[in-house]
């Protein structure tokens, strides 16, 4: 999990090597085909059912870390960390690489009875590409 709070940088950041960067987290690596097949054929390997646990456990924990504002959460899948953020009244920008993913995320937020203290959108969006014109104070990718 890495969470990054405007203006400082997550702890991450620092000890990766540049060699590592330049392997692992390039667009061409992500796979964005087999991650398309596994939402579109309804994979539940990631699927936790519900928001990640060490999200609800950092929040419920310790509250304050979280700053009003926006969210933007990346990788979002079927939408629960998005839907959980938006709940706690922030106002949530999800993406990810996956029409599926995104499409079922939607479905979710559609049939949520409960009305969000904050705002959530969905789109199709490249994480390596995304150039968004909104500031976000928060960034969230739990993978």
């Amino acid at each position: 999990m890495v969470v990054s709070v405007e203006g400082i940088p997550p702890s991450s950041a620092t000890s990766m090597s540049s060699d590592l960067v330049s392997k692992k987290i390039r667009p061409e690596n992500h796979h964005t085909d087999e991650w398309e097949a596994y939402w579109a054929a309804g994979g539940t390997e990631h699927d936790q059912g519900g928001p990640s646990e060490a999200l609800r456990e950092l929040l419920e924990d310790h509250r304050w870390l979280l700053p009003p504002g926006r969210c933007l959460v990346a990788g979002c899948g079927r939408g629960y960390d998005a839907l959980y953020l938006a709940s706690r009244g922030l106002t949530c920008v999800a993406i990810d690489c996956c029409e599926s993913a995104i499409t079922q995320a939607q479905k979710l937020l559609d049939t949520t009875a409960e009305a969000l203290p904050g705002k959530l959108t969905y789109a199709v969006q490249d994480i390596f590409t995304f150039r968004p014109a909104l500031r976000f104070t928060l960034a969230y990718e739990y993978g």
